[in-house]
């Protein structure tokens, strides 16, 4: 529901629900590693509140307060399987300033979060109980600058300030990311990033999410510390066919898992490389002004 009490304001609310159910449908780094027999459940109940309101020509501010309610657990039905449950509440602030003139734009913002969760693990006649409260404080500053219209270059910076049984501590997260339209259709696309995978209400964020075409958020274990550089390249080959190609290197990730033993939680560091990264094309394909096909 979203509305507008005067030109300079609006503001915007939605409530949605989900209930899931599925099997053991991860990637992982062991293909091997993959339960057949495991059966997973996430209720969820997620409310936001977001506003926008326009200080002056070129000057916005933007703010976004949300809460989720998340219930679920999972089981295995092996004989030696174990069962899980868990009960976690999260609370997301963020507030964003957008400013812009002539070929130059600034986006900079802040955002506080927390989320109290416990998780309860039975496995072989044991049960444990793991603390999975957490907080984090997070800024960034980020520079858009436009040259005759063609190059978009896009540098700058977000800290983390993370309190949590996964990672505590800081880490700074520089980002740039380019976007050079060249003659007859070509647009090369390139970035270099490190991210922080950390926990939001509904996993959602106000944030910008992509450098030079490429995504800056994944699906990783949170706490999850990570350094990725790609190039792309778009080439159109008609008014309605367009021709993408990029290459993402191999994802270097510092992941620390929480380990149940021995009815403790524990927290190991591990450096893996995701071999997701290699060389990509997806065409898409407008057959008419309002669709498109891929």
């Amino acid at each position: 529901m979203q509305y507008t009490p005067s030109w300079q304001a609006s503001v915007q609310t939605d409530c949605p629900s989900n209930d899931t159910r599925e099997s053991d449908p991860r990637l992982r780094f062991d293909p091997a590693a993959y339960d057949p027999l495991v059966r997973q459940r996430l209720r969820s109940r997620f409310g936001r509140l977001g506003m926008r309101y326009e200080l002056a020509p070129g000057s916005i501010l933007v703010g976004s307060v949300a809460y989720e309610r998340r219930a679920g657990g999972a089981r295995s039905e092996q004989a030696t399987g174990y069962e899980t449950g868990a009960d976690d509440d999260r609370y997301t602030g963020e507030a964003q300033h957008l400013w812009w003139a002539g070929p130059l734009r600034l986006v900079s913002g802040a955002a506080l979060a927390r989320n109290d969760s416990a998780v309860v693990v039975r496995s072989g006649g044991r049960r444990a109980v793991l603390d999975e409260d957490g907080a984090r404080s997070a800024d960034y500053l980020y520079a858009l600058g436009n040259h005759a219209r063609s190059l978009t270059l896009t540098v700058g910076g977000a800290t983390e300030w993370v309190d949590a049984p996964a990672r505590e501590g800081f880490q700074f997260n520089p980002k740039v990311g380019l976007l050079w339209a060249l003659p007859v259709g070509t647009t090369l696309r390139a970035a270099v990033f490190r991210t922080l995978a950390v926990t939001a209400a509904g996993d959602q964020t106000i944030e910008p999410t992509q450098f030079g075409g490429f995504n800056q958020r994944f699906d990783d274990p949170k706490g999850t510390s990570a350094w990725r550089w790609g190039l792309g390249l778009d080439q159109r080959l008609g008014p309605r066919l367009l021709q993408p190609l990029q290459r993402l290197t191999p994802q270097d990730l510092r992941i620390i898992p929480a380990v149940a033993q021995d009815n403790c939680a524990r927290s190991r560091e591990l450096w893996r490389k995701d071999s997701t990264g290699g060389p990509r094309s997806l065409p898409s394909w407008t057959p008419s002004t309002t669709g498109s096909k891929r």
